[in-house]
């Protein structure tokens, strides 16, 4: 896959990217060959494989799910009112972060039910989860941290 914005996933076994051309493509490390190319409806704007599933998030504010076959299991609306401009998926929750100046904290199953949105007075570039703590790095130089309790 090919142009600006190209993300990649990756596994013992595989390799995913996608970039400007809408195009997701799988390659096989143990073939040492293309497995699949798909194309997407619209541009990724990150990605995160967390076995057995593929998250990518869209500039159109939505998630998508896909298993190792590249095959859609599940896409939900994040709620964003601008693009998605991180994302990070984990066995503790699924976040997002948006130009539209909000974190939203989802449940880390294929269900990915709101928990919370967390307001910024900047835009978060990366989001991350861990041990009920979720953290924004955001554009202006500046990190805020927050303790989610569930």
């Amino acid at each position: 896959s090919s142009g600006i914005n190209a993300e990649y996933g990756s596994s013992d076994n595989y390799i995913w990217s996608t970039g400007e051309d809408h195009a997701l493509a799988c390659y096989d490390r143990r073939a040492g060959k293309l497995l699949k190319r798909i194309r997407l409806e619209r541009i990724s704007s990150s990605m995160q494989f967390l076995d057995p599933y593929l998250w990518i998030s869209g500039y159109d504010g939505f998630i998508k799910c896909f298993n190792h076959e590249m095959k859609l299991v599940n896409k939900f609306d994040s709620g964003h009112t601008l693009p998605i401009t991180g994302m990070a998926h984990t066995t503790g929750a699924t976040v997002t972060a948006s130009k539209d100046g909000t974190v939203k904290l989802f449940s880390p199953n294929l269900k990915c039910n709101l928990w919370n949105t967390f307001k910024l007075d900047s835009v978060a570039s990366c989001v991350d989860y861990k041990d009920g703590f979720l953290m924004a790095g955001c554009t202006d130089s500046t990190v805020s941290f927050w303790k989610y309790n569930d």
